[in-house]
């Protein structure tokens, strides 16, 4: 099963969380307590549901399954104004994601993607909220319930194109050293490229080009 990549934009969502493990799933409990008020939800788009997980950095690096996370119960919405009592809202940030659609009430779809999809799939997992899109075709407990699981990705760097790099350099020698005397600046134009995907090695890479570039002092 191969997913599509899609970039998401970011998004606001209304709704309620709880703080929970997969050893102490109050998943129930929050749905429970969400779904009978879903209605309460103004300005919503569409009748879409987010369950979304906002985990910690490293969670999946030390996972056991006593390591808390917190969970959502959301719909999405055009306007943060008149949030109801005891629900609040959540900024979707936007970014690349792997979306695999999904039948049924297995699990072992999770195994796969974690274990055997992404290894091969030249991506690594970014630190933004997982969510799973449930849709009309969504029926708790269903043999027959459709939704779409969306994982948030970004490429692995040793999977990237020199290429990218190469031309990062000719756009650096078109301008001068001044132009990029804080780092911030020369990452403002990495992001823009790739988002925020090699941040953490661009570090050593902006101290070569600022290297070759210090003849324009």
């Amino acid at each position: 099963m191969q997913p599509t990549i899609t970039t998401l934009t970011e998004k606001k969502l209304v709704g309620k969380h709880l703080t929970l493990s997969l050893a102490n799933n109050l998943t129930g409990q929050l749905w429970g307590s969400f779904m009978p008020r879903r209605r309460e939800v103004q300005y919503a788009i569409g009748t879409d549901l987010y369950s979304l997980q906002v985990y910690p950095a490293g969670y999946f690096e030390r996972f056991a399954p006593q390591n808390e996370f917190v969970k959502w119960a959301a719909l999405e919405v055009a306007d943060f104004e008149n949030i109801p009592d005891g629900m609040e809202g959540f900024t979707l940030p936007g970014g690349l994601y792997a979306v695999f659609p999904h039948r049924g009430m297995d699990t072992a779809i999770f195994q796969y993607i974690y274990a055997e999809w992404l290894p091969q799939s030249g991506y690594t997992l970014d630190e933004r909220p997982h969510f799973e899109l449930l849709g009309e075709r969504y029926k708790q407990g269903s043999p027959d319930s459709e939704e779409e699981i969306w994982v948030p990705i970004q490429p692995a760097i040793e999977h990237m194109n020199t290429s990218f790099f190469q031309s990062l350099e000719v756009q650096l020698a078109m301008k001068p050293i001044k132009a990029f005397q804080k780092n911030h600046q020369l990452l403002s134009l990495l992001t823009a490229q790739v988002g925020k995907y090699v941040l953490d090695t661009t570090e050593t890479y902006i101290d070569l080009l600022q290297d070759r570039l210090t003849c324009w002092g």
